[in-house]
C-alpha cells in the first residue's frame, strides 16, 4: 500500500509537458497520461481478435467428453469482453512486458505454457451486475422461509450467487457441509504408477530422512545416525540412504515437484544514484495451479459466493464465516462475467528478527489461497500457508533518518519488489484462466483476487496527515470513533497521482498528494483486477489489539494505576494471577507486573483475566480514574471478543470512551474498521496475522540450525529449507492417504475398542456432545472411599445420598429403588473430556476438565456448567466415577454448586460485567448425571470475598463462553 507523504524525488525542478503520438488513434497526447490511454486504444484495437480465438478454443473444448453435474453445475462459457467503462488503471512504476497471445490462456497447466496477456477487465455482465445491489450485498436481514417446506431449528439455507446458476439448498445441520467429499480410493488411483515415497527409493528412507529434516540435523549427525542404522539393518534391504549429502541430493529431486524461488535484482533510482535489491519469490500463479491440481485439496475448493442462513424457530438468520460467505466475495463475482469465479489470494507480509539480538532479520511473504475452508487454509499442512516470496529489507541510514524522501525510498523497493510477485496473476485477473479438472468435473473460469492484505501497521505504510489505511481521517480525530470519513478507493488515488503527476513543478506535486497523505508511488497491488488494496487491507487483532492497542497503551495505563498504589499492590496482582486456574488454551502467569513480553497471544491471555486480578485494588469513590481504566479494559476486551468470533451474526459492540490519555495513534482508531472487516471478508480469522506469524517459527530455527550465518548466503539456504519442507509435507500426505486406504477398519475398531475398555469410557453422544471419562482408578468400596475423605464434608454420608438421588431419579421412570452396601464397589476417574456444540461456529469443540487430587503436584478440580430444570448453574467437580445398577453402568459425578444466593447486584458486577457465583457449603454438595454438564467452565476467586465461597465465571475466556454468558451477566 502507498498512502501518505510526498515524492520520492525530494528535488523541486520545472519540467515541460510533452507529448507522444498514439498510433491507435492518431493522436498527440500529454505523456503524463500517455500509458494508460495507448493501452486502453491498444485492447480495442485487439478486441475482436481475442474473442474470436476465445470462441475457438472454448468450442475445440466442448468437443469433449466433460460433463457437468452434481453440486459444480455451471454455465456456459461467456464471452470474453473489455472491462468496465473507464476501469484501466496505471500499474506500478516498473510495467510488465507482455506477449498478446489469447490462444495460449487456455492450454492446459501441464503443458508449461505461460500466460502472456495484458488486457483491461471483462465487463460486469448484465445479469451479474443486476443479480444484487450494494444495500443488499450487506444486507443482515432474516431469509424469507419456503412455506413449502417443513424447517427444524438449526436448519440451514444456502443461497448461491446468481450467476452460479445454482439454486438454494436447504441442509439439516448434522448433514451440512463445506464443498465436496473426496474418496480415498478414486484419490489413490492418481498414485498406482509410482511410490508415494518417491523420489526416496524407499519409505524408511523418506521417513528418516523426514526426521532429519525435521529436527535440522547437521551434516555430521547425519551421517552418524546413517551409520548406526546401517550396522542395526542386518541385510535388511530397504535404506538405501549414504550420507548427508544423499538425503539432502533426495530432498533436492523431491522439491522439483514444487514451485522453485526466482532471485531476481531490482535497481530502484535514489537521488544521483541506483541501488540494486535482491527479492526472492515463487511464481505466485504456478504454486496456485499446484494447489488447483493437487487431488488432496481440490475437492475442497469453494468458488462461488454464498449466503448462509440459520433456523432459529421462527426465521432464518443470516451468519458470516468463510470469505465466500462475507459482502466482498459477492460483490467481486457480481463484477466478474457469468462464468467467472474468484481465485482469492491471502497475502501477509512482516520483518522478523532471525537472530537472537536482531542483527539477522527476514522479510517473507506468505500466501494462502481463500477459497480452501479454514482448517485447511489456517492450517500446517497441504493448502496451509506458504511462503512465496523474501523481500529486500533497505538498510537505514542514520543520516536519512525522519526524511520523507528516503521513507519514500523504501515504499518504491517495497512495491517494486511485490510487483515481481503479482506480475504473473495480473493478466489473468484480467481476462480470466481456463481451470479443468476432469476428475471432478469441473471446468471452471478463474479470475485472480486478492482479497485479504494482512500484515503490521508498518506494512501497511500509513503514515503523515491522513494515517489510516482505510479512511481519510485526520491525525487529531483518530481517537473520535464517532466520526465517520470518507473511504479511499484505489480510482480515486490513482486520479489524484495522475492529476499531481501534470503539475509542472515538484513542489506543487508534492502539495497536492500531502493534502491528502498519500506518497506519489504507484502500489503494486494496481495492476490486480478487483484487487482494492484498501478493500483488501484488514484489521488485525493481533498487531492492533494485542501487541498495540493492549500492549503498549492500555495494559501500561493500568499497571501505572496499579503501581501508583505501592509495591504490595503490584505484588498482590502477580500473587492473584498466579492464583488462578489453569486452563486448556490459556497460559497460566505467575507476574505479569515486572515483565515485559514480545508474544502478542501472551498479551492477549493477560487481558482475558486481569479484571479479576486487579478489580479488588480499586474503588469508584476512592480511585476514580483507577477504576474508569477497568472499564476501559472490559470495553477493550468486549470488542475483541466480539471480533474474534469464529462466525459472525450481525452482533453489534458500542463503542466507550477511553480514560484521559493522549489516544491520538492509529490503533486507536483502526478497530473503527473491524466490524466493516468481518462483514466484508468474513471471521477475523481469516485476515488475523497471528496465524502467519507462525511461518516466523520455522524460518528461525533454520536461521539457527541450517544456514551458516552469513549475509551473502543465510536467505537462500532458510529458503531451501522451506522447499524441503514443502516437499516432506507433500510426501507426507500421500503416504498418510495410502495408509488410511490400505488399513483394516475393523482391526482399528477393535484396537480401540480394547484400550476403551481397558482406561477410557466414553459415553453415547448427542448430536452437540460426547463425554470420555479418562484416567481410570482402582475399583473402591462405599467403606473405602468414605474412609478416605472422612475430613472432607462434601463426602460424608456418600453412599445414603447417591441411594437417595438413584432411587429418586429412577423412581420417575418407574424403576426400582437403589440400595447400594458399604463393600459395593464404584470405579473413580480423574479426568473428563467433553466434546460440546460451540455457539459460535456450531462446531465440536472439546473441554478437558480435571477432578485430581495431584494434577502436576497440586490439587486441580474443574468447574462445569450444569444443565437443570431451573436452568444453567456452575459447579465444582469434587469425585467422578462409575457405578453399576441393574447391569448398565451410570457416569456420575460429586459437585458441589455454585447456586447459593448471593443477594443484591453490585455496581461493580455492572460496571465490569462480572458473573458473580457463591458456592454451597460442602456438606450441600450434589450428585449429577455426567450427560448434565453442558461444558466446562472457568471460574476464578472473588478477592473481596470475606467467606471463601465468592467466585466469577470468566466469559472472556473462549468465544463460546463470552456468548453463552452474556444473557446471565447483570445489565
Amino acid at each position: 500500500m502507498t498512502k501518505r507523504g510526498a515524492s520520492a524525488s525530494g528535488t523541486s525542478q520545472k519540467r515541460p509537458r510533452k507529448k507522444t503520438h498514439c498510433e491507435y488513434c492518431d493522436t498527440d497526447i500529454d505523456n503524463s497520461g500517455f500509458r494508460r490511454h495507448h493501452t486502453a486504444c491498444r485492447d480495442k484495437a485487439e478486441r475482436r481478435k481475442r474473442i474470436e480465438e476465445y470462441e475457438h478454443e472454448r468450442k475445440r473444448r466442448r468437443k469433449g467428453t466433460l460433463t457437468r453435474e452434481g453440486p459444480h453445475d455451471l454455465p456456459d462459457l461467456g464471452e470474453l469482453v473489455a472491462g468496465p467503462s473507464g476501469s484501466s488503471v496505471a500499474g506500478p512504476s516498473t510495467s510488465i512486458e507482455v506477449d498478446v497471445d489469447a490462444a495460449i490462456l487456455f492450454n492446459h497447466p501441464d503443458s508449461g505454457a505461460e500466460v502472456h496477456l495484458s488486457v483491461p477487465s471483462p465487463d460486469v455482465s448484465a445479469n451479474a451486475a443486476q443479480a444484487i445491489d450494494s444495500d443488499d450485498i450487506s444486507s443482515t436481514r432474516p431469509l424469507a422461509n419456503d412455506p413449502s417446506i417443513q424447517y427444524d431449528i438449526d436448519d440451514i439455507v444456502t443461497v448461491y450467487h446468481p450467476s452460479s446458476g445454482r439454486e438454494r439448498k436447504h441442509s439439516r445441520f448434522e448433514d451440512f457441509k463445506r464443498g465436496a467429499q473426496e474418496d480415498l480410493q478414486d484419490t489413490y488411483k492418481l498414485y498406482e504408477q509410482f511410490t508415494p515415497w518417491s523420489p526416496f527409493r524407499s519409505r524408511v528412507d523418506f521417513e528418516f530422512a523426514e526426521i532429519v529434516l525435521q529436527a535440522r540435523l547437521s551434516q555430521r549427525e547425519t551421517d552418524r545416525l546413517i551409520s548406526l542404522f546401517h550396522r542395526c539393518i542386518k541385510g535388511e534391504q530397504d535404506f538405501t540412504l549414504k550420507n548427508h549429502k544423499d538425503v539432502q541430493d533426495t530432498w533436492k529431486a523431491a522439491s522439483e515437484q514444487l514451485t522453485p524461488f526466482t532471485k531476481e535484482t531490482i535497481s530502484v533510482p535514489y537521488k544521483q544514484s541506483t541501488r540494486d535489491f535482491v527479492v526472492r519469490y515463487r511464481s505466485l500463479w504456478d504454486w496456485t495451479l499446484e494447489q488447483l491440481h493437487n487431488p488432496f485439496l481440490a475437492p475442497h475448493f469453494i468458488f462461488d459466493a454464498e449466503r448462509l442462513y440459520k433456523f432459529n424457530g421462527e426465521e432464518f438468520k443470516l451468519f458470516i464465516d468463510e470469505p465466500w460467505t462475507a459482502s466482498r466475495w459477492w460483490e467481486i463475482q457480481s463484477k466478474l462475467p457469468d462464468d467467472g469465479k474468484p481465485l482469492c489470494y491471502i497475502i501477509y507480509a512482516d520483518k522478523t528478527k532471525l537472530s537472537t539480538f536482531g542483527t539477522a532479520k527476514g522479510y517473507p511473504v506468505v500466501a494462502r489461497l481463500a477459497n480452501l475452508p479454514v482448517h485447511i487454509r489456517n492450517g500446517e499442512g497441504l493448502g496451509g500457508g506458504c511462503v512465496v516470496g523474501w523481500l529486500p529489507i533497505v538498510p537505514e541510514d542514520p543520516s536519512e533518518k525522519q526524511k520523507t524522501g528516503f521513507a519514500n525510498f523504501k515504499r518504491v523497493v517495497w512495491h517494486e519488489s511485490f510487483l515481481r510477485m503479482l506480475q504473473t496473476i495480473a493478466p489473468l485477473s484480467k481476462v480470466g484462466y481456463v481451470y479443468e479438472n476432469t476428475q471432478l468435473n469441473l471446468l471452471l473460469r478463474l479470475f485472480p483476487v486478492v482479497i485479504i492484505l494482512s500484515s503490521d501497521y508498518e506494512e501497511q505504510g500509513f503514515k503523515g496527515l491522513r494515517p489510516c489505511p482505510v479512511c481519510l481521517v485526520d491525525q487529531k480525530s483518530q481517537s473520535d470513533l464517532s466520526k465517520t470519513f470518507s473511504l479511499c478507493t484505489a480510482d480515486e488515488v490513482q486520479d489524484l497521482l495522475q492529476a499531481a503527476s501534470e503539475e509542472t513543478y515538484a513542489e506543487d506535486r508534492e502539495t497536492r498528494v500531502k493534502e491528502q497523505g498519500l506518497r506519489n508511488i504507484q502500489n503494486a497491488f494496481w495492476i490486480v483486477e478487483n484487487s482494492d488494496p484498501f478493500k483488501a487491507v484488514s484489521f488485525d487483532r493481533l498487531h492492533a489489539y494485542h501487541e498495540g492497542l493492549w500492549g503498549k497503551h492500555i495494559w501500561p495505563e493500568l499497571q501505572k494505576h496499579i503501581e501508583l498504589l505501592g509495591r504490595e499492590a503490584a505484588q498482590s496482582v502477580d500473587n492473584q494471577m498466579n492464583e488462578m486456574p489453569s486452563w486448556k488454551d490459556l497460559s497460566h502467569m505467575s507476574q505479569v507486573m515486572s515483565i515485559k513480553f514480545s508474544d502478542g497471544k501472551k498479551y492477549e491471555h493477560i487481558s482475558k483475566v486481569i479484571l479479576y486480578a486487579t478489580h479488588n485494588l480499586f474503588h469508584h469513590q476512592k480511585n476514580k480514574l483507577a477504576y474508569k481504566m477497568l472499564k476501559v479494559v472490559r470495553a477493550y476486551i468486549n470488542l475483541d471478543m466480539l471480533i474474534a468470533l469464529e462466525d459472525y451474526k450481525a452482533e453489534s459492540a458500542n463503542d466507550e470512551d477511553f480514560a484521559s490519555k493522549n489516544w491520538e495513534f492509529p490503533k486507536a482508531h483502526t478497530h473503527k474498521h473491524a466490524f466493516n472487516d468481518v462483514r466484508a471478508k468474513g471471521a477475523s480469522r481469516n485476515f488475523n496475522s497471528k496465524i502467519n506469524e507462525k511461518k516466523h517459527g520455522p524460518l528461525k530455527d533454520a536461521y539457527e540450525d541450517v544456514s551458516n550465518k552469513q549475509h551473502s548466503t543465510y536467505v537462500d539456504q532458510i529458503l531451501q529449507y522451506d522447499e524441503h519442507i514443502g516437499a516432506s509435507t507433500l510426501l507426507r500426505a500421500r503416504l498418510d492417504y495410502m495408509d488410511a486406504l490400505v488399513s483394516d477398519p475393523e482391526d482399528d475398531t477393535e484396537q480401540s475398542k480394547a484400550v476403551s475398555e481397558e482406561s477410557d469410557l466414553v459415553l453415547a453422544a448427542t448430536r452437540t456432545s460426547k463425554y470420555t471419562l479418562v484416567s481410570k482408578n482402582s475399583p473402591v468400596t462405599f467403606h473405602a472411599l468414605e474412609a478416605e475423605h472422612s475430613s472432607n464434608s462434601a463426602f460424608k454420608n456418600f453412599r445414603v445420598k447417591l441411594n437417595q438421588f438413584l432411587t429418586h431419579t429412577r423412581s420417575m421412570a418407574g424403576l426400582d429403588a437403589v440400595k447400594f452396601r458399604g463393600d459395593d464397589e464404584i470405579t473413580e476417574y480423574k479426568f473428563l473430556k467433553i466434546n460440546y456444540e460451540s455457539m459460535v461456529d456450531f462446531k465440536q469443540h472439546t473441554d478437558y476438565l480435571r477432578c485430581n487430587p495431584s494434577f502436576r503436584d497440586k490439587p486441580r478440580y474443574d468447574h462445569v456448567i450444569i444443565d437443570t430444570q431451573d436452568g444453567p448453574i456452575f459447579g465444582k467437580l469434587l469425585c467422578l466415577f462409575t457405578c453399576k445398577v441393574a447391569g448398565e453402568v451410570l457416569p456420575l459425578a460429586l459437585v458441589q454448586p455454585l447456586d447459593a444466593p448471593i443477594g443484591g447486584v453490585r455496581r461493580k458486577d455492572i460496571d465490569l460485567e462480572f458473573l458473580r457465583l457463591k458456592a454451597r457449603l460442602r456438606e450441600e454438595s450434589e450428585f449429577f448425571h455426567v450427560k448434565s454438564f453442558t461444558r466446562g467452565a472457568f471460574v476464578v476467586k472473588d478477592y473481596e470475598s470475606q467467606t471463601g465461597r465468592g467466585f466469577f465465571a470468566v466469559d472472556t475466556v473462549d468465544t463460546d463462553m463470552y456468548l453463552r454468558l452474556r444473557h446471565l451477566i447483570p445489565k
